[in-house]
């Protein structure tokens, strides 16, 4: 008997949306679609935690403040951006997205996309901490940038 009511408690909350995994997924999903995409920043202060903390292909930032700043740059850079989550997956108190970038960069006039994967650790119902890594690469690719190795490597 024990083992039935656990079972219909834990199915429960489960289709409920009551394990922290899910609701940090559906927090995940909230910051994309209302901060980055919508650039509502009257919800910062209830998804990203005042002292969070950004490491961006291995560079440390720090604040909410950080987040906003690059938003007023992708907005600057393409208005029309959008991000799309691609996959995403949680467990616990983490959450891994694999999202893509697509906008119109104003100073060239292409669509430009980008792919990465962000990996967030939520702590009290909001983003604590993030992890981000994208290809930059194949951006200055698209931009017209072309990779040009050093003197010494370059054949003879």
């Amino acid at each position: 008997m024990r083992h039935v009511i656990c079972f219909f408690v834990i199915l429960f909350f489960s289709s409920a949306g009551y394990l922290p995994a899910q609701e940090n997924a559906d927090l995940m999903k909230r910051i994309i679609s209302e901060i980055y995409n919508d650039q509502n920043f009257e919800v910062m202060d209830e998804l990203v935690a005042s002292d969070y903390v950004e490491y961006t292909n291995g560079i440390r930032t720090e604040t909410p403040a950080a987040i906003k700043e690059t938003i007023f740059w992708l907005i600057k850079v393409a208005p029309d951006f959008k991000i799309t989550i691609e996959d995403i997956i949680s467990e616990k108190e983490k959450v891994v997205i694999r999202w893509m970038y697509a906008g119109t960069n104003q100073r060239v006039g292409k669509e430009i996309s980008l792919e990465g994967v962000f990996i967030g650790l939520f702590e009290d119902g909001k983003l604590k901490t993030g992890w981000q890594y994208f290809d930059n690469l194949s951006r200055f690719k698209q931009l017209g940038y072309v990779l040009v190795p050093p003197a010494e490597l370059q054949e003879k």
